[in-house]
């Protein structure tokens, strides 16, 4: 099947086992890239279609002195080019709105901080409900793309591996990785606004991983 890819904008996801002492990389942010269509005559691209209930992102944020939160949030929809084995093109969509938070036990507690991420804070969900993720390459250990949140475009670097399950399932892993909220306008709690106490402030990299599953 054909894939043909245009000039959009779009977001991310997690992973099915990470390793346990594994230090996330920061990736480098950069302007946004113009994706266009591959026009080798002989490039075939076999579409998968990301099983949104089976693909997710995990999310950690720390205080830069106290706790730390960590969670996942769902995909919504999404698709991945293969061509001769090897990754080319996709894109997915972050349903922002089912983001959860895992180390709160008490509920009300939890529902106070889910909505506060849900918040202009943070991810202005109402405005802004979901984070997009569009392909523009790939090697065989990164996939290079524009990531858009809060409606602000950056092209981001990640480092994923890409496994075939047959000829009609694949899973798309990443290692651990983070990238810096404030690049995306997601400024409170920053360490670089002036005035904030030491133990209020909040890092400003958000450690992620993804788990991406497909079907043909």
């Amino acid at each position: 099947m054909k894939a043909k890819i245009t000039l959009l904008s779009l977001a991310t996801a997690l992973t099915l086992a990470s390793c346990g002492g594994e230090q996330a990389t920061e990736v480098v942010t950069a302007p946004a890239v113009v994706v266009v269509q591959d026009t080798t005559p002989a490039m075939v691209v076999d579409t998968f279609k990301i099983a949104s209930e089976a693909s997710e992102v995990k999310w950690v944020g720390t205080k830069l002195v106290g706790a730390s939160h960590n969670g996942y949030i769902k995909l919504k929809e999404g698709w991945l080019g293969m061509s001769e084995g090897k990754l080319v093109s996709g894109e997915f969509t972050i349903d922002l709105s089912s983001i959860v938070d895992l180390d709160v036990k008490k509920a009300s507690d939890n529902s106070r901080l889910v909505d506060h991420l849900k918040s202009a804070d943070f991810f202005n969900v109402d405005s802004f409900p979901t984070a997009h993720f569009l392909v523009s390459s790939a090697t065989d250990s990164t996939v290079t793309g524009n990531l858009t949140l809060r409606n602000i475009t950056n092209a981001v670097t990640l480092p994923f591996d890409v496994k075939m399950m047959g000829d009609s399932d694949m899973i798309v892993l990443s290692k651990k990785f983070s990238i810096n909220r404030t690049k995306w306008g997601v400024m409170h709690a920053a360490g670089s606004i002036a005035g904030i106490a030491k133990d209020k402030i909040i890092s400003d990299m958000i450690e992620l991983e993804i788990s991406l599953n497909a079907r043909k």
